[in-house]
Parts: C-alpha cells; structure tokens; sequence
C-alpha cells in the first residue's frame, strides 16, 4: 500500500480536517458516529477535496455513499484498510473523484469491483491490493481511462505487458509452507473442522485463509531483504501468520452455533493464543535480554488474564445451562398451555350444544304457549287490515310490544340464549301474533309505513323508532315516563305555595283532574314545571313551543292555558333532544 500521500493542493480548512482525522482516528467506533462526522464536515465545508475514511472496520459503503456523494468537488477518497468485501453497482454519484484508495480490503470478487469502478467518470489513480499479473492486466483492460495504479502507470504496464508481471510480482504471496510452520497448520487445521463439522477441511480452497496470509506476506515485502534474514523477524512473521490464522478461526467460531461436539473449539483457540504470546516473549528475550524483568510482569499478567477468562468461561457454561433449564420449562409450559387450550375447546363444543338443546326447548315452549293463551293486539278486531293503521292504533302496538319484550327477555335469559334487540323481537312478535310469513310482512311494512308518517306528530311513536334503529337504549323510554311525575310533583308543589287548598285530598283530586285533562294547566304552574324539568339552555325553545300551541288552538286569541298531555308532549321532545 502506497503511504499517506500530502495534503498539498487540498485547501487549508480540507487539509485541517484531514489532519484532524488522522489525530481523532481512534474515535470512530460506530457508523453513526461517521454518518454524524460527515454530515457535520459537509455542514462545515461542502466544497471539501479529500475526505480520509482509512481503517474505520466499514463493511458496506451503501449507507455512507448519499452522504459522500454530497461533496460535489470531492477528488480524493481515501477507503484504506477496512472490512469491504463488495462495493455498491453504481458509484456514479462520485461524479468528480479522480484518486480512489482501496488497499487492504478483501474483496470477494474482483469483477465486481471492476463493474462498480467502471461507473466512476473521472477515475484515474487506484489504489488496489492485487495478487498476480492476470488480475492487474484485468483491471487494466477494463479501466481504459486509469492513468495510475499503485502509484506506478498504467500506460507503460499495458504497453509492456511484462511490466506487469513484475509489478504484480512484488505482491505475490509466498508460499503457505514457507510462511506458516507445518504444525501450525495442523493445529489450525484441526480447529476448522471442529468449527466446519467436516471431517477432512481443506484449507487452501479457503478465500478469506489466502486473504490472511496476503495480508502478512504484503508487510513481509515491504522489509528490506537484510531485515527479512533476521532470525527473530522471521519467527515474528510466523507468529503473526499464525497468529491471523487463530484470528480467522475465532471469526468463524462466532458465526457458529456452539454445540456439545463443538464445546472444546474455545479452548484450542485459547492454546493457541498462549503458545503465540509465549513464543513471542521468547523472541523478545533472545532479541533484548535485559527486557526479562518486563516478560516476567508479562508473564504474571497473563496468568491473571488466564484465571479472568477461566471465570468467563465457567460463568458461560453456567449461563447455557440456565439457558437449556429456561427451554425446557418453557416447552413444558407450552405443553400444559396446549392441554388447556384442548379442555376449553372441549367445554366450549358442550355448550354450544347444551345451548342447541335450550334454544330447541323454548321454541317447543313458545309454541306450546301460543296454542293455550296466544296474545292478542289491543282492538284486534279494528286490525284486521294492517294498511293505514291510525295513531291510536300504531301506539296500542307499540305498547303492547313493550309489555312482551320483558317476558321474552325472560325466557332468553333462562335458556342462556342472547338477548333480541327491539328490531329482531318485532320480527319475532309479529311472528307469535300471524305465523305466516305474508302476513308478517304486511304488518311490519303498515308499522313502518305508520311510524314515518307519526314520528314527526307523536313523540311516543318517535321514540320507539329511535330504539328500533338502535338509535336509543330501550331503558330509555323509562326515563320519558317520569316526565308524567315530575310535572304531577311540580302541579302539586305549586298549588300548596299558592295556599288554596290546604286539604291533601283535595290537592290530590285538582292535580288528577289537571293530569286526566279535565282541567288545563295554568300559565303559572307551567312556569314551575319549566324550571323543575329543563336546563337554562333549553328554557327558550319550551317557552316557544308552549306559545305554538296556545296559537294553534285560537289564532285570533291565544289561550294562556295547556293541555297536560300537550305540555308532555313538549317534554318528551326537549328530552329526546338531550338525550341526542
């Protein structure tokens, strides 16, 4: 990999930041702390040159590219040394960058990084970890527009393809033999397939082992040959291949689902993490004798560090065990709740046929009832006809239904049957009084038919069509019945404040004489029922209604007196309106 190239020809507050980067490297320890970073840098300075996102551990450059693609003078994109596997499809965003760096990135797949780089427009210098010539050349043939690669041209290597041969050449890995020691291999060998389950594993066919191995072979390169005889540097570079190996296995052992075959594959990790540390102090040793006092501070803490993750470990199996434990009171919960589920189901078919047997029992019942006392409508003999049914005889039904509703109530709830509403017990009371589906039809369409033509004159009849449509609980006819009291208790207070009739009985006889019509209500006793029934909003509109009335009756001199069933009336109206 090339080394950090100069800020010259960025400009001062881009080389600021880019200095800044470099010194604050070991604060970026989440994405959206350089999501965050790089909102704020293009806040700061939008017409930014170079931005530097070298060794971030970024996996996937997808989410970060909107944000990147913000700086519409960016030249230079520094992606060194992070985790990239792949890059996006379409890095078209990226319209004025000139200088990429992607060393240190394992990709998978070479192909697809050249299609993604393709849609670069301005792409001249790359900087690429590339392992033999037929890739370079690959990469070449496909980027026409590449001036440089790797800080070397890439007009001389495509006019001198030999040049990439030897260029590639410094970059060839040496061979695992010579880098890693065959027991180490063996070891690590023997850890993979514990992790794999495959009883033979075969290591060279494994992308990401070679990509370990390039990795130290690459840093290999870059020693001098001098430096690369020294004995101690040569068992360091082992160690360290070893070391990425042990590395690889841990990645690995993460991804896995640790089974009772597999329990052991922490442990030969761990050996094989003391033996590389106990080698490396005998390097230290040999290279720096009067470093032992060091090694032996060294050695001392590994052995605290050694007890610490025996804890780790036993607190882990622990922790499985309790997890295992938890599993199975679960499956034991789920198999009681699933025994239960099945009773109540069963409980659940027994009364829904308990209830066939009940609601089969009231029909032979009703039935039988019909036969030996069957209900009559009040003044049947004026009904024989249900075409143009008059007031009286609309309210004679709707009255008589009132009284039969409670009865059937009765039996439903006996039987433990659901309660009709006053729409379906019309059809079933008309079904008790006619039996014939013609006839039932003819008697529900004259009450309809009666019902819109009185609501509007009658507020009895308008009441029990707002219960039929639901509109009202049937309850609530209970509460306009109370209205005949409150004015009968408002008559009687006003007569005993006026002092006429000092007699109870006598008071008694006026108020019914008042309440059965024989007598109209004076203009002062209306007062007193006004403010004993409605509220101060509503005062307004009975006083009015009260007035139409009295006009109605004598146009040329209204009287000053009323009907009780005309005051109620008006009542009923006001309490409707409330109840709305």
């Amino acid at each position: 990999r090339r080394p950090p190239r100069s800020t010259q020809g960025v400009s001062s507050a881009a080389s600021d930041v880019y200095k800044r980067q470099v010194s604050t490297q070991s604060t970026w320890d989440s994405i959206r702390y350089i999501m965050e970073y790089l909102k704020k840098l293009f806040t700061s300075n939008p017409s930014l040159r170079c931005i530097n996102l070298d060794n971030r551990k970024l996996g996937d450059l997808t989410s970060f590219l909107p944000v990147i693609s913000k700086f519409s003078s960016l030249e230079d994109l520094e992606l060194a040394d992070n985790n990239f596997k792949s890059l996006p499809e379409d890095l078209s965003s990226l319209k004025n960058v000139e200088s990429l760096n992607l060393q240190g990135n394992d990709f998978i797949e070479l192909k697809g990084v050249i299609e993604a780089l393709k849609t670069i427009p301005k792409l001249k210098k790359l900087y690429i970890k590339v392992a033999d010539a037929e890739k370079l050349n690959l990469i070449l043939s496909s980027l026409p527009n590449l001036t440089f690669i790797n800080d070397e041209s890439a007009i001389e290597l495509r006019n001198h393809p030999s040049g990439a041969d030897s260029s590639a050449d410094k970059m060839k890995k040496i061979d695992n033999d010579a880098l890693v020691r065959e027991s180490d291999l063996n070891e690590i060998r023997i850890i993979l397939q514990a992790i794999s389950g495959q009883e033979e594993y075969e290591i060279k066919n494994d992308v990401e082992f070679e990509n370990r191995l390039s990795n130290v072979m690459s840093e290999l390169n870059k020693l001098s040959p001098e430096h690369q005889n020294i004995q101690g540097i040569k068992k360091a570079m082992h160690l360290k291949a070893k070391y990425a190996l042990l590395d690889l296995c841990y990645t690995k052992a993460l991804e896995t689902e640790v089974d009772e075959k597999r329990k052991n594959i922490w442990d030969m990790i761990k050996v094989g993490h003391d033996q590389s540390f106990e080698e490396l102090l005998s390097i230290v040793i040999g290279i720096k004798p009067e470093h032992g006092n060091e090694v032996s501070k060294m050695k001392t803490q590994m052995a605290i560090m050694r007890k610490e993750m025996g804890d780790i470990l036993e607190v882990s199996q622990k922790m499985q065990d309790e997890i295992k434990k938890l599993s199975q009171e679960k499956a034991e919960l789920q198999r009681i709740c699933d025994g239960e589920k099945a009773e109540l189901k069963a409980k659940i078919d027994d009364l829904d046929s308990d209830n066939k047997k009940c609601f089969d029992t009231i029909q032979k019942y009703t039935k039988a009832s019909q036969k030996e006392s069957p209900t009559k409508v009040p003044d049947k003999k004026k009904l024989q006809s249900p075409k143009n049914l008059s007031l009286k005889q609309l309210k004679d039904i709707i009255q008589d239904i009132y009284i039969q509703k409670p009865k059937y109530d009765n039996i439903c709830t006996e039987g433990k049957l659901a309660r009709e509403t006053m729409a379906q017990f019309l059809h079933t009371y008309l079904n008790q009084q006619y039996g014939l589906k013609p006839l039932m039809q003819e008697w529900a369409a004259a009450i309809d038919e009666s019902m819109q033509r009185f609501s509007h004159l009658d507020n009895d009849v308008a009441l029990f069509a707002k219960i039929l449509r639901n509109e009202f609980d049937e309850g609530f006819r209970f509460e306009v019945q109370k209205i005949g009291e409150i004015m009968s208790e408002a008559i009687k207070e006003g007569v005993k404040k006026k002092g006429k009739l000092k007699n109870e009985r006598e008071i008694q006889k006026f108020v019914n004489g008042i309440v059965n019509g024989d007598t109209e209500i004076e203009d002062s006793f209306c007062k007193i029922i006004i403010r004993k029934f409605a509220e101060e909003n509503e005062i307004k509109f009975i006083e009015q209604k009260i007035k139409e009335t009295q006009s109605a009756k004598n146009k040329a001199q209204p009287a000053k007196t009323l009907e009780f069933k005309e005051l109620e009336q008006i009542l009923t109206e006001v309490l409707i309106n409330r109840h709305e």
